[in-house]
């Protein structure tokens, strides 16, 4: 497992979770490698959710995509499309199963030794996604 933090520049800790990622877009691929997600404080037990590439990436399409899940599982890493325009753009990790929507893109899912790490996110953490594959 690539369980490790980083330290930046600014004396600032993150946390770097591994990705395999599926064929996705540009602007999704741009979204999982954004370098400051961060986990909203106002969480909960289903989802991390990283709202500012929502912010930062507004400018982006991220058409809706043929969706063939019924749920999604821990370790799913899904992107809100245009479906849901005020969201779109915000990175999720699931960590608990929840009902696969039309407005989620799947983009890709943490292997079971990356999931651990989802512990260690708190409200207000810092984390980065490193792609594995793609």
């Amino acid at each position: 497992m690539l369980f490790y933090l980083r330290r930046r520049i600014t004396d600032f800790y993150y946390l770097i979770i591994i990705v395999d990622i599926e064929e996705i877009s540009e602007a999704e691929r741009k979204i999982i490698e954004y370098p400051y997600h961060s986990q909203r404080d106002d969480c909960n037990e289903l989802l991390v959710r990283s709202s500012m590439p929502r912010v930062v990436f507004k400018n982006e399409s991220i058409e809706r995509r043929r969706n063939n899940h019924q749920k999604y599982h821990k370790g799913d890493v899904l992107i809100i499309n245009n479906e849901l325009k005020h969201y779109m753009g915000e990175l999720i990790i699931v960590t608990s199963e929840i009902e696969a929507l039309d407005y989620y893109n799947y983009v890709g899912h943490l292997n079971d030794a990356e999931q651990l790490i989802l512990d260690c996110i708190k409200p207000g953490g810092s984390f980065v996604l490193e792609v594995r594959n793609g």
